[in-house]
């Protein structure tokens, strides 16, 4: 009897505790018996589901740095192009070759007139020379834009395509599951708890083994009482029905 207690008040202890863990795990909504015959995705598919969202994420974050280097570069490209087109086309005035005085001097300042307006002729295909680098260099920034722009749209498809399957994975145990990494947590938790429910079990299992040992007992006293003429032990207590069995021997030995 005090083994049945013993056992009957640990498992009174650790159902307790196993229903007030089962009360802390979130994402299920299930009872502790079902726990051994839930299937659960196994630890290798949730690895390789971590891994593929830890290398997308990785890519994505690369295609959106260079996409800010992108942009930088082309608002400085686009700026410079500003300046330079501010500068506005270069125009020859007529009037610096107009006669201008006696014929020594008009010479003279047709000269000084050519030498200027061939500087700023220079300056001026120096200035089309780095318009047409900038422009060319603006145009291939934004074809590269366009470039990192599409292979972030295929990225953003490839995540959906990734989350599809993460749901698929969990849906046969109707969980809606968090991260990879946050799962892999939550089933080191559900495991464990898992565990503590088979230990449950076999709690159970040695009560009922107790029990009908008892009751094996009883009734073999019980048939002793019969058998030396007594009434059978209304007690369900083997201590109680012992004593009696004594107390009954006892007497009987007086007796005699």
């Amino acid at each position: 009897d005090s083994s049945i207690q013993s056992t009957e008040s640990q498992l009174k202890s650790q159902r307790a505790e196993c229903v007030a863990d089962l009360s802390r795990l979130t994402l299920w909504q299930g009872e502790l018996d079902e726990m051994a015959h839930l299937a659960l995705p196994n630890r290798e598919s949730i690895h390789q589901f971590e891994e593929s969202y830890a290398d997308l994420s990785k890519r994505i974050r690369r295609l959106e740095e260079k996409k800010d280097e992108l942009i930088d570069a082309l608002q400085d490209t686009t700026q410079r192009l500003d300046e330079i087109e501010r500068v506005g086309e270069v125009s020859v005035d007529a009037n610096e070759y107009q006669s201008e005085g006696a014929l020594p001097d008009a010479f003279e300042n047709r000269l000084a007139s050519a030498d200027k307006v061939s500087d700023r002729l220079r300056r001026e295909a120096d200035r089309v020379h780095t318009l047409a680098g900038l422009q060319a260099k603006q145009e291939g920034g934004q074809q590269q834009a366009q470039k990192v722009a599409e292979q972030l749209e295929a990225t953003s498809a490839e995540k959906a395509q990734l989350d599809s399957g993460w749901q698929e994975l969990w849906a046969p145990c109707e969980i809606d599951p968090r991260t990879p990494r946050e799962m892999r947590a939550w089933l080191d938790a559900f495991e464990k708890l898992r565990d503590q429910v088979a230990q449950l079990k076999l709690l159970r299992q040695k009560e009922t083994e107790l029990e009908q040992n008892r009751n094996t007992h009883l009734q073999r006293l019980n048939a002793q009482l019969i058998q030396l003429e007594s009434a059978a032990s209304t007690s369900n207590e083997l201590e109680i029905v012992l004593l009696e069995c004594e107390t009954l021997a006892d007497n009987l030995n007086q007796a005699k």
